[in-house]
C-alpha cells in the first residue's frame, strides 16, 4: 500500500497591532519574533528531502519585513487559514496516510486568573494542555486564538474518521509560569505580557470557533445531549491515540529561540530537524529519541539553566512521521569526555554501581536496531548521585558528548556472598566463574554466616535460593542434572540482587540543597489488601507550595521478579508526569494478578510493592528507566527474547539463560 505524507507548517513573526480585545480602545501589541519562519523553512527542505511532493505541503506564515508584510491574506497564519489547511489534508488523504502539523510562535492559556500575564496560572482541574492557544497573527485585530482543544478536534478526527496518523509539534510556550525579562545566553522566549482583562475578551471569532468545534465533536453529545463543561475542554492532545504531540516545553516552563549561525530559529524545532536529518535515506528514529535529542542538546546548550524541558503525549516509541514502532533500550548520554574517561548521565539514584558496564554508541547511527549497532564498551569507575565516570575500555577516539550509552551489565553497590551446599558439588568452580560476571556478587568460601545468598539441594533435586534463612519463591525450576545449572543459577542470583538493590532506592534519600520535603508528597494504594482480579488504585498527591511542581514516575516490584513501569508506561512517550498543587494527577487504576507457582510451598499470597521515584519539577524529568527488569520465567528453559517486551520495558540487560 502507498504511503503518502502531508504537512501544514505554521510560523508566526509578525503579531498585527489591534484593539479589537481592548477594553479601552487603545492599541494594543505582542512582541515580534525572528525564528518562527524560519523554522517553517527548516522543517519545509527536510520534508522535501524526506521526498515529500511539495504540493502535500501547507505554509501558513506571516514574515518581518522592512516592506511590511510579505504575505497575502490567504497564507496568513490565522485560524480560518488553518481550519483551510487542514481540511484540505483531510479530503484528500487516504487511511494510512501520514500526516505532519508544526507550529512555531507565541502560546498562551486561556483558562487562567493571574491580572499581570496572559499565559500564567491554572485551573483546579487542568491537564497538561489544558486551557492551552496558539496565538495566531490576528488576535489583536478581531481574528480567534486557535485553542488545544480546537487543534485537538482536528487532529482527533483525522485519526479517527479518516485513518490517518498524526505527528504535531508546538514550539511554544503554553503555560508561563516561570516568566523572565531574558537570558544571558541569547534565548529570546516565545511568551506573553499582555494584561489579564484582554485574554479574557472574548470576541465573535472566538465564540464562532467554539461552536463549529463543538459541532465537529461528536464526543460532546452523550445520552442526554450534554457532556460537564469541564470535559469539554480538556483537549484530547493530552492523551491522543494514534497522534504524537511534541511540545517544546514543560508546563511551568517557557520555549525560547536564539541564533544559530547567522539564522534564528526555536531550540526545540532546530534540534529536531538537527537529528533528523542524520536519518534522511533510512528510517526515521522514534519520536522519543528525537525528543532525548532535543533535551539533551537543550540542557547543554543553556549551561544547565533547566527553564526548557520538552515534553511529549502519545505513542513516543512510534517512528516519526513513519509506519513502525520501535521497542528501544532506555538510555542515557555521555555528558563529556577527558582522555579516555567519560562522564555517563546516570549514577547512584538510578542503582549504577561501580564496575557496570555500558555500551556506547553515536547518537546519529542509521539503524535503529540496537542488535545491528556497533559499541565501544565502558566500565564505570565512581559513581555520584545522577552521574558516573567510565573508563573506556578499548579508547575509542571517537566517542564524545552525545553519544548513546546503554546498560550492558549491573553491578551491586556491595559484593554478596552466596554459599553453595553441599560443598562439593561438581559445578561449584563454573558456577562461582559465572557468579563473578556481576560485579559484586562472589562466591563464600568456608563460612556460611557471611552469605547474603544459600544455594541448596532440595528433596526432589532442584535447586533453591535462600535469603535470610527463607526460601525466596517463584524462581525458575533448575534440576541437579540440568547441564546448564550452573550459568542459570548464577543468572538467577544476579537478576534478583539487582531487584532488590533497586527496590532498595525507595528507602534511600539522595539529598542535596534542594530536597523535597518528604510531607510534600505522598502515594496512596487503596485497598491495600485485595483477591486475585480485583482492581486497586494509586493516588499520588503534592501538597507543596512551588509553582515548579515535581517530576513523578511510579514502578511496581511484583512477586514475580519484575520490575514495571507504572506512570507513565513506557509506551507512552513521557520520561515522567508533572504535577503541582494546581495541577494534581489523575488516579491510576491498577489490575491486580497472582503469577503462577514454581514450587508447590511458594505462598498463595503475594505482595506488590510500589515506589515512586521524584525528582525537582524546575528542571527535565529524571529517567529511571534503567531500573525496568522482566520478571523470572519459572520453567528454566525458557529463552529470553531478544526483543524486549514493551509492557516492562525490557532493555536486553538480562542475561540469557540459554544461548
Amino acid at each position: 500500500m502507498s504511503i503518502t505524507k502531508w504537512a501544514l507548517l505554521c510560523g508566526i513573526d509578525y503579531y498585527f497591532d489591534g484593539n479589537a480585545r481592548s477594553v479601552d480602545g487603545q492599541t494594543q501589541t505582542i512582541p515580534n519574533l525572528a525564528g518562527c519562519v524560519n523554522d517553517v523553512q527548516k522543517i519545509y527542505e527536510f520534508l522535501i528531502n524526506l521526498e515529500v511532493q511539495p504540493s502535500n505541503i501547507g505554509k501558513l506564515t506571516a514574515t518581518v519585513s522592512e516592506k511590511g508584510l510579505l504575505e497575502d491574506e490567504s497564507s496568513l497564519p490565522t485560524w480560518l487559514n488553518v481550519k483551510r489547511e487542514l481540511n484540505y489534508i483531510f479530503q484528500r488523504a487516504a487511511p494510512g496516510d501520514l500526516v505532519y502539523f508544526h507550529y512555531s510562535g507565541h502560546g498562551t492559556r486561556r483558562d487562567q486568573q493571574n491580572d499581570d500575564y496572559l499565559h500564567a496560572g491554572y485551573d483546579e482541574d487542568d491537564e497538561p494542555l489544558e486551557g492551552m492557544a496558539l496565538v495566531m497573527t490576528d488576535v489583536l485585530k478581531g481574528g480567534a486564538y486557535l485553542t488545544g482543544h480546537h487543534l485537538g478536534v482536528w487532529m482527533r478526527n483525522m485519526v479517527r474518521e479518516k485513518g490517518l496518523r498524526v505527528t504535531v509539534v508546538l514550539d511554544s510556550c503554553y503555560s508561563g509560569l516561570s516568566f523572565r525579562d531574558g537570558s544571558d545566553d541569547g534565548i529570546r522566549l516565545r511568551t506573553l505580557k499582555i494584561s489579564n482583562r484582554t485574554h479574557q475578551a472574548w470576541l465573535k471569532s472566538d465564540y464562532e470557533a467554539d461552536a463549529e468545534i463543538q459541532a465537529l465533536d461528536s464526543d460532546l453529545i452523550g445520552a442526554s445531549g450534554m457532556r460537564d463543561a469541564v470535559a469539554i475542554q480538556r483537549p484530547w492532545l493530552s492523551n491522543p491515540e494514534g497522534c504524537t504531540v511534541l511540545t517544546a516545553c514543560g508546563p511551568s516552563q517557557t520555549a525560547g529561540e536564539r541564533l544559530f549561525d547567522t539564522l534564528h530559529h526555536g531550540v526545540l524545532t532546530y534540534w529536531i530537524v538537527e537529528r533528523l536529518q542524520d536519518f534522511i535515506g533510512a528510517h526515521l528514529p522514534s519520536h522519543q529519541y528525537v525528543v532525548n535529542h532535543a533535551t539533551y542538546k537543550i540542557q547543554d546548550m543553556r549551561r544547565g539553566d533547566r527553564s526548557q524541558t520538552p515534553m511529549i503525549f502519545g505513542d513516543g516509541q512510534h517512528e516519526f512521521l513513519g509506519t513502525n514502532t520501535y521497542f528501544e533500550r532506555p538510555a542515557s548520554y555521555v555528558i563529556s569526555r577527558t582522555g579516555d574517561a567519560v562522564v555517563l548521565g546516570v549514577g547512584a539514584a538510578q542503582g549504577v554501581g561501580k564496575g557496570a558496564l555500558y555500551d556506547l554508541t553515536p547518537g546519529n547511527q542509521i539503524d535503529m536496531s540496537t542488535k545491528a549497532r556497533s559499541f565501544v564498551r565502558a566500565q564505570v569507575l565512581t559513581v555520584d548521585r545522577f552521574t558516573s565516570t567510565a573508563q573506556l575500555l578499548d579508547g575509542n577516539r571517537d566517542v564524545a558528548s552525545g553519544w548513546l550509552a546503554f546498560l550492558h551489565q549491573w553491578a551491586l553497590e556491595r559484593t554478596l556472598y552466596v554459599a553453595l551446599s553441599p560443598k562439593d558439588l561438581p559445578i561449584r568452580a563454573v558456577f562461582g566463574e559465572h557468579l563473578r560476571k556481576t560485579p559484586g556478587l562472589d562466591l563464600a568460601d568456608d563460612s556460611d554466616s557471611e552469605a547474603f545468598f544459600t544455594v541448596n539441594i532440595s528433596k526432589d533435586r532442584t535447586f533453591q535460593i535462600f535469603q535470610e534463612h527463607k526460601q525466596l519463591p517463584r524462581l525458575p525450576r533448575i534440576t541437579v542434572g540440568d547441564r546448564f545449572a550452573a550459568r542459570k543459577l548464577a543468572c538467577t542470583i544476579s537478576h534478583v540482587a539487582r531487584y532488590l538493590s533497586l527496590r532498595d532506592l525507595g528507602l534511600r534519600s539522595f539529598q542535596n540543597d534542594r530536597c523535597l520535603p518528604k510531607n510534600e508528597l505522598s502515594l496512596e494504594v487503596t485497598p491495600s489488601s485485595v483477591e486475585e482480579d480485583d482492581d486497586v488504585t494509586a493516588y499520588i498527591t503534592y501538597t507543596g507550595t512551588s509553582k515548579e511542581g515535581v517530576w513523578t514516575s511510579l514502578f511496581c516490584f511484583t512477586p514475580s521478579w519484575a520490575i514495571i513501569k507504572v506512570e507513565p508506561l513506557p509506551t507512552s512517550g513521557q520520561t515522567a508526569y508533572w504535577t503541582s498543587q494546581a495541577q494534581p494527577l489523575d488516579p491510576i487504576p491498577l489490575y491486580m494478578t497472582i503469577p503462577p507457582k514454581s514450587d508447590p510451598e511458594d505462598p498463595t499470597c503475594i505482595e506488590d510493592v510500589f515506589v515512586l521515584f521524584v525528582s525537582n519539577g524546575d528542571g527535565p524529568a529524571v529517567a529511571w528507566d534503567d531500573i525496568c527488569l522482566p520478571g523470572l520465567p519459572i520453567d528454566s528453559e525458557y529463552r529470553w527474547s531478544e526483543k524486549p517486551d514493551p509492557e516492562v520495558g525490557n532493555s536486553f540487560n538480562i542475561p540469557k539463560y540459554l544461548q
